[in-house]
């Protein structure tokens, strides 16, 4: 979550190629990968996650926990894709 308090977030974002990601894009020319997808079911899931987001205006977030065991989050951010048009 420190890490990511400096970086100036906008959204994220699958990229369905040949080695499938999920991109955290930090400005004009920053990205990065916070998601290697190297499985189907994966796949699945983050696809899921990006019609979820187009239905909600692409208005998601990005939680992150100190650890997997924590029941709180260190950062919580809210993130808006601007539009394709």
């Amino acid at each position: 979550a420190g890490w990511m308090s400096g970086l100036e977030m906008a959204y994220l974002k699958l990229e369905t190629s040949s080695r499938p990601v999920l991109r955290l894009e930090t400005g004009a020319s920053d990205s990065w990968i916070l998601v290697n997808v190297t499985n189907a079911e994966t796949l699945n899931e983050a696809k899921n996650f990006e019609e979820a987001k187009q239905k909600a205006n692409n208005l998601h977030f990005l939680a992150v926990q100190s650890n997997p065991e924590s029941e709180s989050f260190a950062g919580f951010w809210l993130l808006q894709e601007g539009s394709q048009e």
